[in-house]
């Protein structure tokens, strides 16, 4: 099967809700975005104790640009919101929340950024123990996910990274969103509508050559009623984002079981796990 049959079959799945094509008022919908994701930046950051300019670096911007999204001057193009998301942890659609569109969204507990080097690097026997460790320690009960739901390698997350740095992202949710129209049997006009933006701006996003604020993803999915990672199916964002969430929703399930006054401890425990397992790995390489 050759991967656009492939790719046209997965994305198929998601179209049973689907009844007509949605319109909203986005900029209403959108008017306070960029202080909220701006705070979810400024948070996810002092939460791992990293400056601006080491946020920067990492999300490949400039200090300035970062400053900017930070202070909710701008909005984040698409593929920084993704590296954000593979660097954090968390899925993206976690930076639109408390807005209307991430009013479904989990809401993460104060400093829960501090566990994202083990969300994001933790081998999966090693996130796993820790879970199921934290479990035992705590006397609480959860259900555990499937160790192969939650399976990352350094490989896969090194591939989407490069993936999404070299703006891949966008030929790819390019390509899906064209699929997926075609495959409802809609004009390139009735979504340039539907999504309240000029038709010549849909073909430059249909045809992957521009960038855009990672907004767009969420008026993609309010539109066709999908769910926004599924136009980044058959990537390696794709893979890695679903392993990340499973372990995403699976530590948050955790830590929901507390009191409050456990969480923090909770969370410095696994910090300190994460930070041991790392020593111990550095010594073995020497």
């Amino acid at each position: 099967m050759d991967k656009a049959r492939q790719t046209l079959q997965e994305l198929a799945a998601h179209m049973d809700c689907h009844r007509e094509i949605r319109s909203a008022h986005f900029p209403a919908l959108e008017a306070d975005l960029p202080d909220h994701v701006g705070n979810m930046l400024r948070r996810s950051r002092s939460d791992r104790g990293w400056s601006q300019r080491r946020t920067a670096e990492l999300l490949c911007i400039s200090r300035a640009q970062y400053l900017r999204y930070e202070s909710g001057a701008a909005m984040p193009r698409l593929h920084t919101a993704s590296l954000w998301s593979l660097v954090f942890g968390a899925p993206p659609a976690i930076l639109l929340a408390p807005s209307q569109y991430g009013r479904r969204e989990r809401q993460v507990p104060p400093h829960f950024f501090q566990l994202s080097d083990w969300l994001c690097r933790a081998p999966t026997t090693v996130f796993y123990d820790t879970l199921n460790h934290l479990q035992q320690l705590l006397s609480v009960q959860v259900e555990l996910p499937d160790p192969e739901q939650c399976h990352l390698t350094p490989s896969l997350m090194s591939d989407a990274i490069k993936e999404v740095q070299g703006y891949e992202i966008y030929l790819t949710v390019g390509a899906n969103l064209r699929l997926v129209r075609q495959l409802l049997g809609y004009s390139q006009e009735d979504m340039a509508n539907a999504l309240g933006i000029s038709t010549s701006h849909f073909l430059s996003i249909e045809r992957g050559d521009v960038t855009y604020s990672f907004v767009m993803l969420p008026r993609f999915a309010y539109s066709m009623q999908l769910p926004p990672l599924a136009l980044t199916i058959n990537t390696r964002y794709y893979k890695a984002r679903q392993a990340l969430s499973v372990r995403f929703n699976a530590v948050l399930d955790l830590l929901d079981q507390l009191p409050e006054t456990l969480r923090e401890p909770a969370m410095q425990h696994v910090v300190s796990t994460m930070t041991l397992y790392t020593r111990g790995q550095g010594a073995r390489q020497q």
